[in-house]
């Protein structure tokens, strides 16, 4: 994960299952065609097209944004795990 986000990149990488991921490219529309096939889609936009869908159907559910991980607070290390040690197993 980045440190600093870059404000000038609209995009962000997230992580799914490969199985989902051709779920995903199910839905995907045709754009054009072009002499060597046809080209469909981005994942982003089909993606976004699912979400407005979401908020549309579900508008209560939209709240305040939620971030994935804690934040890291200045000169506060309690309740930060070394990587691959549990939280729950004390020493």
């Amino acid at each position: 994960m980045a440190r600093h986000e870059n404000p000038n990149n609209i995009y962000t990488t997230i992580s799914i299952r490969k199985t989902d991921k051709r779920t995903l490219r199910m839905l995907a529309e045709m754009t054009k065609e072009t002499k060597n096939g046809y080209v469909y889609e981005k994942d982003a936009n089909i993606f976004s097209r699912i979400l407005i869908d979401y908020i549309n159907r579900y508008p209560t559910m939209v709240g305040e944004y939620k971030p994935t991980y804690p934040a890291n607070v200045q000169g506060n290390n309690q309740g930060k795990s070394q990587r691959g040690s549990s939280p729950l197993v004390t020493t």
